[in-house]
């Protein structure tokens, strides 16, 4: 019997005291700091949402784990971060476009000059050629490119000059069209090519909106210090994406040619301009970046930066691509030969593209975005689950009605960001129990031993009974 009791205790002590077995109580929403009550969209049981700045520098987990959803019963509903298309290569493929060149007078407007095309039942360019022999004479004035068989929106155009270019500088002009007929513009940019300062300048970087048309037209003015064009190749937009948001840091701390900047978050970085504070300005400098102050600093840039006046055109650093990071902190060390940056101090901007929060929108509205808290482990569910929701491929969410902020809201408050420092009675309650329990299992132990043993003793002595054999 006391055998049975002994066992009976000992399981009952390891299953109160073993951590696998313990049940985690549920989450609520004052378990997080702020929250955003949401609009959401009639008739779609899975909504959209994307994550404003707010979030990003409010949590305490940079994977955004501390983040749920709750409807206005405060149940939490199932949620899940969508990052597809965010971690795309730092530096797409780009297609070479086949290129046409367009002669014509100075004084003729591009859009006046006469052209014969000759093109393929698909829409491809075959031949393009003027149609007056004297103006086959002229220069060059635009370049006609075919787009017909790109299969996803350009974003970025790369012009290339041959070797023997070394004084380029033009503001062009891009415009597209889809029957060669009616044009619309698409952008302008500053391209140059240029020998500056002892240094090479080169910018030869068209960005664009997305945007997919059939015919490309590259333009410049007549009076531009221009070459011929070797080549020029699209970069595409390969996944649709929500416009990339920019925030802009002035540094918290200046050393001499040190600069560092706090973006005071775990904002998702993939663009960074660089903002000189005056004209004529060109500098080698080294951007880095850290999650904490201290290191390790992981090196994002290294080499010119510029903010020049050539010919009434200002001229800038086009915005860096880096491979995606939530780095808090930046540093920017400027090389100082050539005087560095002057007087002033530099401006950072950093771009990020917002993920998309995906929630089943279970019970009554509001719902509720809760976010920062400490310490809390990341959500069950995955993207990949709520996505078996919607009909259609997996990127039709990026074509998905998004639901909007309507209130910011503060829950549990500023303590819930930090891990309390109160005394944890329940654990120690709990821990005490079992050193108890085991105590008192020591005590029955030594007890039941010292009775087996007497029983034993007794069992073996030499018994006084005469009729029993020696």
């Amino acid at each position: 019997m006391m055998r049975r009791y002994v066992v009976l205790l000992l399981a009952s002590l390891l299953t109160c005291g073993s951590p696998a077995l313990a049940q985690t109580q549920s989450v609520q929403p004052d378990d997080f700091a702020r929250g955003l009550q949401l609009d959401v969209v009639d008739g779609e049981a899975v909504q959209v949402v994307l994550v404003p700045p707010l979030v990003y520098r409010t949590v305490t987990q940079d994977d955004l784990a501390d983040v749920r959803v709750f409807n206005a019963s405060g149940e939490e509903v199932p949620h899940a971060l969508y990052r597809r298309g965010l971690h795309r290569p730092a530096s797409p493929v780009p297609v070479t476009l086949p290129r046409f060149p367009i002669r014509g007078a100075e004084r003729v407007p591009v859009g006046d000059l006469t052209i014969q095309v000759r093109r393929t039942e698909a829409g491809a360019l075959v031949e393009v050629r003027e149609r007056d022999a004297v103006v086959r004479r002229q220069p060059v004035r635009a370049y006609l490119l075919d787009a017909s068989g790109l299969e996803a929106p350009v974003e970025r155009l790369i012009v290339t000059w041959p070797d023997s270019a070394r004084n380029v500088l033009a503001e062009v002009e891009v415009a597209t069209s889809d029957d060669l007929q009616r044009w619309q513009t698409w952008g302008t940019a500053t391209l140059a090519r240029m020998e500056y300062a002892g240094q090479s300048l080169l910018q030869n970087e068209i960005a664009l909106p997305p945007r997919q048309a059939r015919y490309i037209r590259l333009t410049w003015p007549s009076t531009a210090r221009w070459s011929p064009v070797e080549q020029v190749q699209a970069v595409l937009d390969e996944a649709a994406e929500p416009e990339r948001q920019w925030v802009a840091l002035a540094p918290k701390d200046a050393e001499p040619a040190r600069y560092l900047f706090d973006q005071d978050g775990v904002l998702p970085v993939e663009r960074v301009d660089v903002t000189l504070p005056q004209p004529n300005t060109l500098a080698r400098v080294t951007l880095a970046s850290a999650a904490q102050t201290d290191g390790p600093w992981q090196t994002r840039y290294d080499g010119l930066v510029y903010r020049l006046q050539l010919e009434g055109r200002e001229l800038t650093t086009p915005p860096l691509v880096i491979p995606r990071t939530t780095d808090r902190f930046w540093r920017m060390d400027v090389d100082p030969a050539g005087g560095g940056l002057g007087q002033g101090t530099p401006t950072l901007r950093l771009g990020w593209t917002p993920e998309r929060l995906l929630f089943v929108a279970r019970g009554a509205a509001p719902f509720t975005v809760a976010f920062g808290s400490a310490g809390v482990a990341a959500s069950d569910f995955s993207a990949r689950d709520i996505l078996r929701l919607l009909p259609g491929p997996e990127d039709a969410v990026l074509r998905q009605p998004l639901a909007t902020v309507a209130d910011t809201v503060t829950l549990g408050g500023p303590s819930r960001l930090t891990v309390a420092d109160e005394v944890p009675w329940s654990r120690y309650l709990l821990w005490g129990a079992l050193v108890l329990g085991v105590v008192f299992l020591s005590v029955l132990t030594v007890r039941l031993i010292r009775q087996i043993d007497a029983e034993r003793s007794a069992s073996e002595a030499p018994s006084d009974d005469p009729a029993r054999p020696s």
